[in-house]
């Protein structure tokens, strides 16, 4: 099945597994809340539906005993793959329409937006946003 959704697993609950299948020996929740950009409260109440769920297990980390790991279980693995495939279909089929100097103009634009620094200003509210009425 390619639908974790009869489980009540959300999108930010896949965002979440899937990260921990990059990590080999799992990953810490400050590892998890580091690369999703929350914080590791927000990554430990994902992690306690997950477990409930049998989605995810964790485990004490051999080098270090005061470090929880997680891992995503068997159980999801297999369903997390099919849904991984699908999805790379799916958005494989977007870009079919594009030549391949179009698909290389893109990818440069797309490098080019994710790894220039971001001016955080830009996101902070104007001096007219701070008043109260």
């Amino acid at each position: 099945m390619l639908s974790f959704a009869p489980e009540g697993v959300t999108v930010p609950h896949i965002r979440l597994m899937m990260q921990m299948t990059r990590q080999t020996n799992g990953a810490s929740v400050k590892e998890l809340a580091a690369a999703l950009q929350v914080t590791p409260s927000a990554v430990t109440q994902f992690i306690d539906r997950l477990v409930a769920k049998d989605m995810v297990e964790r485990f004490e980390d051999p080098d270090d005993r005061r470090v929880v790991r997680i891992k995503v279980s068997e159980r999801a693995k297999a369903n997390l793959e099919a849904m991984k495939l699908e999805h790379f279909r799916k958005v494989s089929t977007l870009f079919q329409s594009l030549s391949d100097q179009e698909l290389e103009q893109f990818t440069k634009l797309l490098t080019k937006i994710v790894v220039s620094p971001v001016d955080k200003t830009c996101f902070e509210p104007g001096p007219d946003e701070h008043k109260q009425n």
